[in-house]
């Protein structure tokens, strides 16, 4: 058997923002997209991104708790596992892992629904997450929105995970509702891709190309190279205030949830 290809030692460099849609800021209405990265170690991290439905209650409560919770559970199942690579595990293994999680979140969503007088659909949102090591990685995916894996020297070579819509164009999938483990999906990608972006679909409508099935170059290159080339603080308040500049309003006046991961090589 030939051996498998891996990457030389690395690091990953993140930023990752949700920032509330011109709508909901008029409106005065929370952000209800969330984020969170975790880094386990030099070479591994987790992330998750999630959109809270509009129409639910209490979403901003479900799409931070999923984001925080999840990404918890995953990154400590990953340290857990220690040398097992993800290209080693089948997706027996990873729906496990995930679906576990959820159940978690869940369960704890539940209990939030129980002091509120609300429900599940309360908490409405979608998710979608990466695990990522020297190996390659795997999407997790309910709903809308996109996770995408790249060569940062050229998007053309990519894997997406694209938005998956209802019957209609505006509905979408939630980890909250009775079938959500019929809506989980998975997809891989190889070590090659050394760019990985979650976004909500407040940004999918500009970052990916005409029917959502591409990344969009003209957009994504000129932001991973502004973020690549700042420190984290600078990065983070750049990504900010594209996000939410007055000229995507036109385009998007959603809520927006960009996470963006690069590997950094070491010398």
């Amino acid at each position: 058997m030939a051996p498998r290809f891996t990457v030389p030692s690395a690091g990953w460099k993140s930023c990752a923002v949700s920032v509330p849609g011109f709508d909901h800021v008029e409106a005065g209405i929370p952000c209800q997209d969330a984020n969170r990265v975790r880094h386990v170690d030099a070479d591994r991290f987790v992330a998750v991104g999630a959109d809270g439905a509009g129409s639910a209650k209490y979403s901003d409560l479900g799409s931070t708790l999923l984001c925080e919770e999840l990404s918890w559970w995953l990154a400590d199942r990953l340290s857990s596992e220690g040398d097992l690579a993800i290209a080693d595990m089948d997706e027996a293994l990873l729906r496990h892992w995930v679906e576990e999680g959820i159940d978690l979140v869940r369960a704890k969503v539940i209990d939030e629904a129980c002091e509120n007088g609300g429900d599940l659909s309360d908490y409405h949102a979608t998710v979608v997450g990466v695990l990522v090591d020297k190996t390659g990685g795997a999407f997790f995916h309910i709903g809308d929105g996109a996770g995408l894996a790249a060569q940062a020297a050229d998007l053309a070579s990519f894997v997406l995970s694209p938005p998956e819509n209802g019957e209609y164009a505006n509905e979408t999938y939630f980890f909250t509702q009775d079938d959500w483990r019929s809506r989980l999906r998975f997809l891989r990608f190889g070590p090659e891709c050394d760019l990985i972006a979650l976004m909500s679909d407040g940004v999918t409508p500009f970052a990916l190309a005409k029917g959502g099935q591409a990344p969009f170059a003209p957009f994504l290159e000129p932001v991973s190279k502004f973020l690549d080339q700042n420190e984290h603080s600078v990065a983070e308040a750049g990504l900010l205030e594209l996000l939410q500049r007055d000229g995507l309003r036109k385009i998007s006046g959603d809520d927006k949830t960009l996470v963006w991961v690069k590997r950094t090589y070491c010398d």
